[in-house]
């Protein structure tokens, strides 16, 4: 849904910043892991081949990689 091959995934409230790893679960379409190329308060954009998903609040499995 953004320009590219780019995708924004829904979070609102996060701590995530550009740059950093994200592994995300328990979607339909983008479960895996993931460098954030972009993000704003309440979104976070990583490289993906847009797919349409409506979100259910966060996926339930969502955690920053070190």
């Amino acid at each position: 849904d953004k320009v590219g091959d780019y995708v924004g995934i829904p979070i609102t409230g996060h701590s995530f910043v550009a740059g950093q790893s994200v592994t995300i679960a328990d979607t339909t379409n983008y479960d895996g892991t993931y460098v954030i190329y972009s993000k704003t308060a309440n979104e976070i954009v990583i490289p993906a081949v847009y797919v349409a998903e409506t979100f259910a609040g966060i996926p339930t499995s969502m955690k920053r990689q070190i």
